[in-house]
């Protein structure tokens, strides 16, 4: 999927490297499960773990086809819904990048998927994720207490989702 500064295309092994350069960065786990890659295998793992995944993509930019990041779209067929999330290296966070990310899976989940609703979670202190989320148009619905400890830490969740009916493409976006 291809739209304004990006394109979403499977994550391949031979990115393994790309992904530790971006992934190495502690402050991209400051609000998440995870902790930083240590190591190229830590990436090589990473990849081979989601690749097995649907719905798994490096965020590439249109112009340098480089690898900024990576998101998913998890999906619940029985339930006809979804869950979007999106990582973005540090140097392209503001710049619009993860809002079309997230666009891009939301389209791909009511258009190729026909779900009826797609949610993400983010840390209530995460507030790009929330003005992402918010100009997706997707709503605030409730808060996890106490999701996930980390180093012994606890850490809420604020979910938000979209229905299909209230989903409005917000630009166009091309299958490649």
């Amino acid at each position: 999927m291809k739209n304004k500064q990006i394109n979403l295309s499977p994550l391949t092994i031979q990115e393994a490297k790309n992904e530790f350069e971006i992934f190495k960065n502690p402050k991209l786990f400051i609000y998440t499960k995870r902790q930083a890659f240590q190591n190229i295998q830590d990436a090589e793992n990473f990849i081979n773990r989601h690749r097995q995944m649907p719905n798994f993509f490096g965020i590439y930019l249109n112009q340098k086809q480089k690898l900024i990041g990576n998101c998913q779209l998890s999906i619940d067929k029985n339930q006809q819904k979804g869950e979007i999330a999106y990582s973005i290296d540090e140097p392209y966070w503001g710049k619009g990048i993860a809002t079309e990310a997230a666009e891009c899976l939301l389209k791909l989940g009511f258009s190729s998927y026909s779900l009826n609703k797609i949610s993400a979670s983010f840390v209530p202190n995460n507030i790009g994720s929330k003005k992402v989320l918010k100009k997706i148009g997707m709503h605030y619905v409730s808060t996890t207490e106490r999701a996930f400890d980390k180093k012994g830490i606890a850490f809420d969740l604020d979910n938000f989702e979209i229905s299909k009916e209230a989903y409005s493409p917000k630009e166009k976006i091309s299958n490649l």
